[in-house]
């Protein structure tokens, strides 16, 4: 609205010269645009907005009185933009009037702009910054702050209205000190907005607050703006396991390999279904997993592993932001068959020359046993616990789960025997084909 008024005034002034009505008095009430602080020993530029041609603008002290050399009269191009009023080197605070001045067939008028202009020596802090996110790397703010994946290497932000004669660069780190390495080279000032990037070498993998601090001569500050980065989860951290074979009911220990402390870590499992098992692949989806806890300090227990094979995954999440992912790589963990199922002889002694049968009760669903002599030689065929068996056959079920106990004894028979002879049984289960042998032996007699 101003711009407008001004527009109409001027030419008004402009139509009274012409038909020789009189000569008006310039304007006063122009709109000024100048940094509010500039560099120790730089000079800088007042821009008029709606100055008239035909009008010389002097730069003048605080009282009134002409600076020599500076001034400016446009020319009736400078449109929108406004005429340029150049400045002597800023050495302390100051204050300057400016003077308009029109000279018409002998008429001298002279006024001064209604508004003084005021300009502080130093570095400015108060200047605005902002992040120039880059859509194609997957960089977005959210809240203020900017979010990139991890390892990031290129981010970029925007100085608005930089001083001329000052360098600006990024840093991270501790305010004050020294040195912390810069995150960006120098780029020099030049009165508009700047960009900062990072160097080819800075690798973002943790969150980040990120200052700018500018710098003259033997001068330098931080500007007052500090921009923070949320980097994503690592999606390549490396979780290892003490035992990828447990005993029955055992408890493996997992551990992180450089993890984010920005980020928390759960610990979530799967027993495979034979359906898996048989195609080779496992599912991912979380919803199907269960969740066995938080690691603490980059390490977790699982609890008691009573199925053949259990399948981990680990999320990571970030704290700050919540954002949720999967580590890449998954961990597989064979669990050995129980060693607790009870052995029996079906009865003994028995006769000279004939088969002994012997008998194991509470076995598990999806291991086979197999019948030891006492050299360690497998005899017969192995048997199944009977979720396992078909009628008249001994198969594997169409699913499985080692934790299951059978209530039909699974039975074994000896070669025909001629002396008191030891036996024992080998759990082995049928598709991670981890092996144990049971604790208890036993012996047959021979009458």
């Amino acid at each position: 609205m101003h711009n407008h008024t001004v527009r109409n005034r001027v030419a008004r002034d402009r139509l009274t010269l012409i038909l020789g009505l009189g000569v008006p008095y310039p304007l006063r009430d122009l709109r000024l645009v100048y940094p509010g602080v500039v560099a120790m020993e730089q000079d800088t530029r007042i821009k008029i907005i709606g100055g008239q041609t035909g009008v010389t603008y002097r730069l003048c002290d605080a009282e009134g009185n002409e600076i020599p050399s500076y001034e400016v009269k446009p020319s009736g191009s400078e449109g929108i933009d406004g005429v340029i009023l150049p400045t002597p080197k800023i050495t302390n605070d100051v204050t300057f009037s400016i003077m308009a001045v029109r000279e018409d067939v002998g008429v001298l008028l002279e006024t001064y702009l209604n508004k003084l202009v005021t300009i502080e020596v130093g570095l400015d802090q108060r200047l605005s910054v902002s992040f120039e996110p880059q859509s194609q790397r997957g960089q977005i703010v959210r809240n203020g702050r900017l979010v990139v994946d991890y390892a990031e290497t290129s981010v970029t932000i925007a100085v608005a209205l930089s001083q001329e004669g000052v360098t600006y660069q990024l840093v991270g780190g501790v305010e004050g000190d020294e040195n912390v390495p810069p995150l960006s080279d120098p780029v020099p000032g030049t009165g508009e907005k700047i960009l900062l990037t990072f160097k080819s070498d800075v690798k973002l993998v943790e969150d980040t607050v990120i200052k700018i601090k500018a710098r003259r001569k033997d001068m330098s500050v931080y500007l007052d703006a500090k921009l923070s980065v949320n980097v994503r989860p690592d999606p390549s951290v490396v979780v290892s396991v003490d035992l990828p074979v447990v005993d029955y009911r055992g408890t493996p220990k997992f551990t992180l390999t450089r993890f984010q402390a920005s980020a928390a870590y759960d610990l979530y499992q799967h027993a495979v279904t034979r359906s898996e098992n048989v195609g080779g692949r496992f599912s991912r989806e979380l919803s199907e997993y269960v969740k066995v806890g938080a690691f603490t300090e980059g390490t977790i227990t699982s609890g008691h592993l009573t199925e053949d094979i259990v399948v981990f995954i680990v999320t990571a999440t970030k704290i700050a932001t919540l954002e949720t992912l999967q580590l890449n790589d998954p961990v597989i963990v064979l669990v050995r068959p129980s060693p607790d199922p009870e052995v029996r002889a079906e009865r003994s002694p028995i006769s000279t020359g004939t088969s002994g049968m012997v008998l194991v009760n509470n076995t598990q669903k999806g291991v086979e046993y197999q019948l030891l002599m006492e050299d360690n030689t497998s005899f017969g065929s192995p048997g199944y616990d009977y979720r396992d068996r078909d009628v008249g056959t001994t198969r594997v079920g169409i699913d499985f789960g080692v934790g299951t106990v059978g209530e039909k004894p699974v039975s074994l028979p000896t070669p025909a025997l001629n002396k008191k002879t030891t036996f024992k049984v080998r759990a082995t289960t049928i598709y991670g084909r981890q092996s144990t042998d049971l604790r208890e032996t036993i012996s047959i007699d021979v009458s």
